[in-house]
C-alpha cells in the first residue's frame, strides 16, 4: 500500500484488526517494529498510548508516528462506542431501530454473545428474559456494534493532522454507501489538496479512490467519500489522507454515517457540509438522511 505524505494529513479510517501490540517486534535498542514497518521509539510509543489504542499502534504508518508521537505537538482525541439493534417482523419487515452509547467492551461482547441486543434502552441478553417488555419472541433481531476514534493535532512540524478511525466489531447486515467525513472549522481551496488517497480493504486487496473520483465530495469546509462496502469478511479499512497547507482552524468534526437500507451513490453524496446535518457534518436537505444510521459525530478542539 503506497502512501505520500507532505505537512497536513487528515487521515479518516475505518479499520478492524485483532492484532496486539505483542505483534510488535521489540528491537535492540528499546525500540519496536509495527506490522507497517514503522519504527516507533519507546518515547513516540509512550505519547501514543495517550491517544491511541495499542491496536491502531501497531498499524500505524512512520508519519503518524512521527505527528502523532511527537510530545511536543498538541494532541486531542475522542472516542465513542454505538450498538444498534434492528428488529423485524416475522415477515423481514424492518420495525424499530435501537442505539445506544456503550463502552468499548460491551460492544466487543455483541460480536461474541448474539442474544445481546438493545431492548427499552438497554443491551439485554435476551436469552435470559423470556419475558420482557418490548421485546417479541416472534420479531428477528439484528444487532451490530462498532466504534469511533478521532485524534486532531498541530505540531510545529506537521502542522494540523486529523486522524479518524471506525471499528467494526460486527459485520453490518446491509452494505451500502456509508459515508466517511470531515468537516473544518475554516475552509480550505481544493488546490490546497496536495494529496488524498481513500482505501477500503477486503479479501481481494484494497480498493482505493482518489480525489477527484467519483466516490469523492469535497466542499470547501468538509470532505467526504462514499464507499459500497464489500460484502466478505469483516476486515473493513477504509481511510482517506487529506493534505493541505491552510489551517483547518481550532476544531474538527469527524463522523461516519452507516446506510440501513440499500442506495445509490448519488443518493449517498446529496449532502452539504454544515454543523445541523447527521454527525453535525453532513445535512441532507431532501430527506434522504433517514436512510443513514444518524450517528453522532465526534468533535475534537485544539
Amino acid at each position: 500500500m503506497k502512501k505520500i505524505y507532505y505537512l497536513l494529513t487528515g487521515l479518516i479510517a475505518i479499520l478492524l484488526c485483532t492484532n496486539s501490540v505483542n505483534a510488535m517486534v521489540l528491537n535492540k535498542d528499546g525500540s519496536y517494529t509495527n506490522d507497517n514497518g514503522a519504527i516507533i521509539t519507546q518515547e513516540q510509543y509512550n505519547t501514543l498510548l495517550l491517544h491511541f489504542n495499542e491496536n491502531t499502534i501497531n498499524h500505524l504508518e512512520q508519519l503518524q508516528v512521527n505527528k502523532y508521537g511527537d510530545n511536543n505537538a498538541k494532541t486531542s482525541s475522542k472516542k465513542q462506542s454505538y450498538i444498534t439493534t434492528y428488529t423485524y417482523s416475522k415477515y423481514g419487515l424492518l420495525k424499530n431501530v435501537s442505539t445506544i452509547e456503550a463502552t468499548e467492551q460491551e460492544a466487543e461482547a455483541v460480536k461474541y454473545n448474539k442474544n445481546l441486543h438493545v431492548i427499552n434502552g438497554k443491551l439485554q441478553d435476551v436469552s435470559n428474559m423470556p419475558v420482557t417488555i418490548g421485546y417479541i419472541e416472534d420479531d428477528e433481531y439484528s444487532t451490530e456494534s462498532k466504534t469511533i476514534f478521532i485524534a486532531y493535532s498541530n505540531s510545529n512540524t506537521y502542522r494540523y493532522s486529523a486522524y479518524f478511525d471506525v471499528t467494526w466489531h460486527t459485520v453490518p447486515k446491509v452494505k451500502s454507501y456509508d459515508v466517511l467525513a470531515f468537516r473544518f472549522e475554516n475552509s480550505i481551496s481544493k488546490s490546497a489538496i496536495t494529496y488524498y488517497t481513500t482505501h477500503q480493504n477486503s479479501s481481494a486487496g484494497f480498493t482505493d479512490y482518489d480525489l477527484n473520483g467519483s466516490n469523492t465530495k469535497f466542499g470547501g469546509n468538509g470532505i467526504g467519500v462514499s464507499m459500497n462496502l464489500h460484502d466478505d469478511g469483516t476486515d473493513f479499512w477504509l481511510t482517506y489522507d487529506v493534505t493541505s497547507h491552510d489551517s483547518l482552524g481550532s476544531y474538527i468534526v469527524g463522523t461516519y454515517q452507516h446506510a440501513v437500507s440499500n442506495i445509490s451513490l448519488a443518493t449517498s453524496q446529496s449532502y452539504t457540509f454544515g454543523s445541523s446535518g447527521l454527525g453535525g457534518v453532513l445535512v441532507y436537505s431532501n430527506g434522504y438522511g433517514s436512510y443513514f444510521d444518524n450517528m453522532t459525530g465526534l468533535k475534537v478542539s485544539l
